[in-house]
This record gives structure tokens, C-alpha cells and sequence, in this order.
């Protein structure tokens, strides 16, 4: 029931449900409200990425010991160059970043934490800070749904 009231087949009106398309209606009707409900859906979706690719890096924030740090998400298909990107579009407000991602990636995390903490791996970058490593953490209450975060600042 819920599936049709979210294809747009039946409508809830609190405490009935009742038929928008008869179910010997036309087929066109069927596929009509169908690419209605699709063309919303895509809607939705594109909004979320573009708000996402937009606020999240500038307003993901997290706060350690009273220094503040900007957050930066990392996954498989995150390089250096990727990172070195984010780092760029940061405000410069803020005590350090902090690297992101589930906790089977936090190998590749450290492997890119160091190359960021190493002066002679930035000189040929835009970003001006020289980054050190203060910490990391595990945090997450099922172990199957862990986030790895290592946290630079500043140097």
C-alpha cells in the first residue's frame, strides 16, 4: 500500500486511501503518473547533490579539545589531488581539518594524512599550510557502521 501512495497510484487521506488511477484506467495513465512521480524523484535527488557538493565541505565542522575542524569526507574514489581540492575550498577559519570515511578505508586515510604532513608533497600544490597529525578516532555505535577520523592541525 505505502508503494502505490509513493508512486502517486492512491492517495492517503488520513483514514482512508482512496484511487487516483482506476486499475483499468489506460495505460497511458499508468505510465503518466509513473514519469510523474520519476521526474519528482530525479528533482529531489539533483537538489540534494547540489547542496551537498556546495555546503557540506564548508559546513561539516567538528570540535576537539576546544580547536575547530574543518571536515572533509574521504572515500575510495578520493585521491590526493581530490583532498588537496577540498583543503582548497575550506574557510580559513579553523584549527585543522579532519579526514573522514568508514573505518575499513582508514589505511588509505593514513597513507594520505602523511603525504599531507610531508612539506616536500605540497610544494607543487596550491594549499600554503604545512599539516601535522594530532589524533585519530573510531567512533560509531555498531561495528559494522564505524568512522575512522584523523584529525591534522595546523603547523
Amino acid at each position: 500500500m505505502d508503494l502505490s501512495v509513493a508512486y502517486g497510484f492512491i492517495e492517503f487521506d488520513e483514514p482512508s486511501y482512496r484511487l487516483k488511477i482506476e486499475p483499468n484506467a489506460e495505460t497511458d495513465r499508468w505510465e503518466s503518473a509513473l514519469r510523474e512521480h520519476t521526474d519528482q524523484l530525479v528533482e529531489s535527488i539533483q537538489q540534494i547533490k547540489s547542496h551537498d557538493s556546495t555546503s557540506r565541505i564548508l559546513t561539516d565542522e567538528l570540535v576537539h579539545e576546544e580547536q575547530t575542524f574543518a571536515s572533509i569526507p574521504v572515500s575510495e574514489s578520493d585521491d590526493f589531488e581530490s583532498i588537496i581540492d577540498s583543503i582548497q575550498s575550506l574557510d580559513s577559519d579553523r584549527d585543522g581539518i579532519v579526514l573522514r570515511s568508514t573505518a575499513e578505508y582508514a589505511n588509505e586515510v593514513q597513507r594520505l594524512a602523511d603525504r599531507l604532513c610531508t612539506p616536500s608533497e605540497l610544494t607543487e600544490t596550491p594549499v600554503s599550510e604545512q599539516f601535522q597529525k594530532e589524533l585519530s578516532d573510531v567512533v560509531g555505535n555498531d561495528k559494522n557502521d564505524l568512522e575512522f577520523r584523523l584529525f591534522l592541525v595546523d603547523a
